[in-house]
């Protein structure tokens, strides 16, 4: 059995207390994991911080299990690219990258080429 695209949050006003409380949340996530035989997979897992300001200082680590989950700036979760300060410039850049691809494509078809001559 798989449970992709989870995504479990926690709100704080610190970093420190927002990441105490996403462990106690993934520690419970955890378990229910092992109760109903679902594997967790840590290296496909990762977390992000979002915030007003600017972090200053390291960063408490967060856990699954033993193993400890990478922290990213940006991801991309059900299609969508979100960066730690909420901006759709990354999104945007991958839809224009990925149109001028499907456009191209369509520029190099032989077929449409023979079909309007």
């Amino acid at each position: 059995m798989y449970a992709d695209d989870t995504t479990v949050f926690a709100v704080g006003l610190s970093a420190d207390e927002a990441i105490a409380k996403l462990n106690t949340a993934l520690k419970e996530l955890y378990k229910w994991c092992l109760s109903n035989k679902l594997t967790f997979h840590p290296k496909k897992s990762e977390f992000m911080l979002l915030g007003r300001g600017t972090l200053v200082g390291p960063v408490a680590p967060v856990f699954v299990g033993d193993s400890q989950l990478k922290q990213v700036c940006k991801t991309r979760l059900l299609g969508v690219t979100i960066d730690d300060k909420l901006c759709w410039t990354d999104h945007i850049l991958e839809l224009k990258k990925n149109f001028v691809s499907k456009l191209n494509l369509l520029k190099n078809s032989r077929f449409l080429l023979t079909m309007y001559k």
